[in-house]
């Protein structure tokens, strides 16, 4: 076989290979024209999106010393549950009871004897004593509605501070412990809502 026979016997392969390549494009581009499986069936999914139901908000309750208590509650019955409040003020036209234990604590807000809100609070921090003078002298100098930076730079950093909520219901309530006596300011919203002064005995 000469050198001129074996070219054109190897080109004559070449073609054949290239013809038969060729022949095949169409059906790989008429084969993609044809959709996955997952993507052929998309309302399976949607209907399963438009029945859930969004979760039903459930009730406010808090916990302390055993106790659990419900927005709609009466003052009686919060009693029954967690025993005489630690302490009780006035604010306006609601009853703000606190029970305390520990380090955690129970704010209900009362209103025509229904507890309308209910704060639970673990976050507490606590300092050194006040300086007596300075928040003896200052404390009648606190008014309602104050911020609690005003009250700050009037009797100094509290002695115990702590509170919970947020936006319009957040409150916090600091004491300034000055000898045998604690002076305290509850603050609704950042600002005064009632001081009062718990002599020593």
């Amino acid at each position: 076989m000469t050198r001129a026979t074996k070219f054109l016997a190897v080109a004559a392969v070449l073609a054949t290979i290239l013809v038969g390549c060729s022949s095949k494009k169409p059906s790989r581009e008429s084969a993609g024209t044809t959709p996955p499986a997952s993507t052929q069936a998309p309302d399976a999914v949607e209907p399963q999106r438009d029945d859930a139901a969004a979760p039903a908000a459930p009730t406010v309750t808090a916990t302390v010393a055993g106790g659990k208590i419900r927005t709609g509650m009466t003052y009686d019955e919060v009693v029954a549950q967690l025993g005489e409040p630690t302490t009780k003020m006035a604010l306006g036209e609601m009853l703000q009871c606190a029970w305390e234990k520990d380090s955690s604590a129970v704010v209900v807000h009362f209103q025509d004897d229904k507890a309308m809100a209910v704060h639970y609070g673990g976050e507490s921090s606590e300092a050194p004593a006040a300086d007596a003078g300075k928040v003896a002298a200052n404390f009648s100098k606190v008014k309602i509605g104050m911020s609690e930076d005003e009250v700050d730079k009037l009797l100094g950093p509290a002695t115990k501070s702590g509170g919970a909520g947020d936006g319009d219901t957040a409150f916090a309530v600091k004491q300034w412990v000055a000898g045998d006596d604690v002076y305290v300011v509850t603050f609704m919203n950042g600002k005064v809502q009632v001081t009062h002064k718990e002599a020593g005995e």
